[in-house]
């Protein structure tokens, strides 16, 4: 139930522009790196792991959320 619940929600916020297509990809797959030359350095590569810092930057160029990484 709760998965068809998040699908009816998630079409919902889709439809009425709450969210956009972009936004729900980026929900569903996370960030695709090909390229880690292009992204910024890790601040802190200790305790922010490579595929969370490939999420964080992938974020930041979502429209909502540019500018999150500089």
């Amino acid at each position: 139930m709760d998965d068809e619940l998040l699908q009816i929600l998630s079409k919902i916020l889709l439809l009425s522009g709450e969210i956009t297509n972009e936004e729900w990809q980026f929900f569903l797959k996370g960030a695709i790196v090909l390229d880690r030359t292009k992204q910024p350095p890790n601040p802190a590569p200790l305790w922010i792991k490579e595929e969370a810092w490939d999420n964080v930057t992938g974020l930041s160029e979502i429209s909502p959320f540019e500018g999150l990484v500089s």
